[in-house]
């Protein structure tokens, strides 16, 4: 009976090595369905996942190729002729034609169409109507939003930013060791304004925010209507209970050392608030 069950477990274990390894081909990059069926011929020297029904697929080699889209059928609506594309999102996506130094990026739609013509140094993509881009090189350049148009609703002015999510996008103003992320809504105006040292992207209502350097600071959250700092044992007691007498208009709640922030009360004391209270009590 051992003898029999041990020789099921054997043939079992051949039988699904066998089909993984069906699915494992190394030749070239192709497409399969959830069968372990090609459905695309091995033809392309580098394929990308499939978002709203079209694939990004190079043609050529690491030295010399070009991009275009093939769709769920493995036909190529859109012909290699790019030098560098991004996937589809919300029914646009970037192309650029030019080399790293020269090339520039516009975006075409799901006919190949040029929709925006190529004129930006670089490009994020579509997200909630608004696409990130910036006007000159990594060094000197501003970042700004663009419209389906190509008309930019919010200027070139930061010196970097995230795509919006839920409404809002994180910005900063400075270089990347001294400067401050903050968020603005899609018409560029400031809903929080810049004094976090890093931040993340709002996702379920919160986005991650340090306050204090890489080594030392601490991480709370935000949320779309208030702030929450979670601050640990980096500020006193008594500093919660004085900024609890002083600002409780603004503050909701004080609690196991989490400060809860009414961010439509919030206006002229914000900044005293989180730049100079709370951030010279982080560690050094």
């Amino acid at each position: 009976m051992k003898s029999s069950a041990s020789f099921t477990l054997s043939l079992l274990s051949i039988v699904l090595l066998c089909f993984l390894c069906g699915c494992n081909r190394e030749s070239s990059e192709i497409s399969v369905d959830n069968t372990c069926q090609i459905v695309i011929n091995p033809q392309f020297f580098a394929v990308e996942a499939f978002k709203e029904g079209f694939a990004a697929v190079k043609i050529g080699d690491s030295l010399s190729f070009k991009q275009g889209f093939v769709d769920l059928q493995g036909k190529m609506p859109i012909a290699p002729k790019f030098d560098d594309v991004h996937e589809f999102s919300e029914g646009l996506a970037a192309v650029k034609i030019g080399d790293e130094t020269d090339g520039k990026y516009g975006f075409i739609d799901k006919s190949g169409k040029m929709v925006i013509r190529p004129q930006f140094f670089f490009v994020g993509d579509f997200l909630e109507g608004l696409a990130l881009m910036r006007d000159g090189d990594a060094f000197t350049g501003k970042y700004g939003f663009i419209d389906k148009r190509g008309q930019a609703v919010v200027i070139p002015k930061f010196d970097a930013e995230h795509g919006f999510k839920e409404g809002l996008a994180a910005m900063r103003v400075g270089d990347a060791i001294s400067g401050k992320w903050g968020f603005i809504d899609n018409k560029g105006t400031y809903v929080i304004t810049p004094q976090f040292d890093l931040v993340g992207d709002f996702s379920e209502g919160l986005a991650p925010m340090r306050m204090g350097s890489e080594k030392y600071g601490k991480w709370g959250l935000l949320t779309n209507r208030v702030i929450l700092l979670s601050l640990y044992n980096s500020i006193m007691l008594n500093l919660l209970k004085m900024a609890w007498q002083s600002f409780g208009s603004v503050i909701e709640t004080v609690e196991n050392g989490e400060l809860s922030i009414n961010r439509e009360q919030w206006s002229s004391t914000r900044n005293l608030m989180i730049n100079v209270d709370f951030q010279r009590d982080l560690p050094a």
